[in-house]
């Protein structure tokens, strides 16, 4: 049995999915076929290695066959600590939208059937509150106070306003319609908890953007409007406030602010 049958096995044992086992296959065979020598690397070669995959390669991919490399040799007994090789992810910008762009995806959803009702309820409360796919998802009809303007997410609560107030309740006057069969809080076409794809691919279908962006243009107009990062912290449900450095870079004080010194 050669390496790449050994390897092959060593990801069989592991359970690890077709498509996964496949890719790391691939990278491993470039691998032996480009480095006839690897038995025989040391911290100094595998680190030059990776400064040679990083001109061609992204970050991400680097880190990727980083991994792989440490299965490979950890599978035939070698030095797996050699590639202990820190590669530091790029920094993501977050994608966000301008409040006009955001007001003009609200408000054209509209219409009177159960579906658009449910939707307009969905995005409103997504970008009011900031929340993610996933917590709209699981959000409970006993998580929300319609009253006090809040549903919980876990143990915090998350606050809306007006708007988001009156799609709701437009939303829980026709929720029977759907005739439920689970306590979630939006429903699907068969009264079951609507699903994370369907949330993406309706918002899609209405104006080609995304939650997240909903989610993170939230962030960035209230530092627009004045908000304190311990305030966004907070509203967003962060646990670290080096989270949100990323939003206040976005915002138009921060951008005024480094055009003033530009400018000096």
């Amino acid at each position: 049995m050669n390496e790449l049958e050994l390897f092959a096995a060593y990801m069989s044992g592991k359970g690890w999915k077709e498509i996964t086992k496949y890719t790391y296959k691939i990278i491993i065979k470039n691998f032996i076929s480009n480095n006839p020598d690897y038995r025989y690397f040391d911290s100094t070669k595998a680190r030059n290695l990776v400064n040679a995959i990083r001109q061609t390669k992204t970050r991400k991919t680097t880190r990727q066959m980083v991994i792989v490399f440490k299965y490979f040799y950890h599978c035939l007994g070698l030095d797996p600590q050699i590639w202990n090789i820190r590669i530091v992810p790029e920094r993501k910008i977050p994608k966000h939208l301008s409040q006009e762009k955001i007001n003009c995806i609200l408000d054209n959803i509209q219409g009177e059937d159960i579906y658009t009702i449910r939707d307009k309820a969905i995005y409103e409360l997504i970008y009011a509150a900031g929340l993610r796919t996933s917590e709209v998802r699981d959000v409970t009809i006993s998580d929300i106070n319609s009253k006090e303007m809040y549903i919980k997410i876990g143990k915090k609560r998350a606050y809306f306003g007006n708007r988001a107030k009156e799609a709701i309740i437009k939303y829980l006057n026709i929720r029977e319609q759907f005739n439920p069969v689970s306590e979630q809080l939006f429903l699907n076409v068969h009264g079951k908890p609507i699903s994370r794809q369907k949330i993406l691919s309706r918002l899609k279908k209405y104006s080609g953007s995304s939650p997240l962006e909903l989610r993170n243009s939230l962030a960035v107009h209230l530092f627009d409007n004045g908000a304190d990062a311990k305030s966004v912290q907070k509203i967003m449900r962060y646990r670290r406030t080096n989270h949100i450095n990323r939003y206040v870079e976005l915002s138009k004080p921060f951008k005024d602010k480094m055009l003033g010194y530009a400018s000096l």
